[in-house]
């Protein structure tokens, strides 16, 4: 594994944390669009480094 398949593999994890934790606090759709744009990015990375 490469650094970009680690990064993009720790922005999914970390996306996918902020999702089960949000629905507390007055930031829920902020945290929301930040996490769904991490895991995004994080695909995007991954999908890019395997070719």
């Amino acid at each position: 594994m490469n650094w970009k398949q680690i990064l993009g593999s720790f922005l999914i994890v970390v996306g996918s944390l902020y999702l089960i934790g949000s629905g507390t606090g007055r930031y829920d759709i902020l945290w929301f669009i930040i996490s769904i744009l991490l895991v995004i990015i994080g695909s995007l990375i991954l999908y890019k480094s395997k070719r």
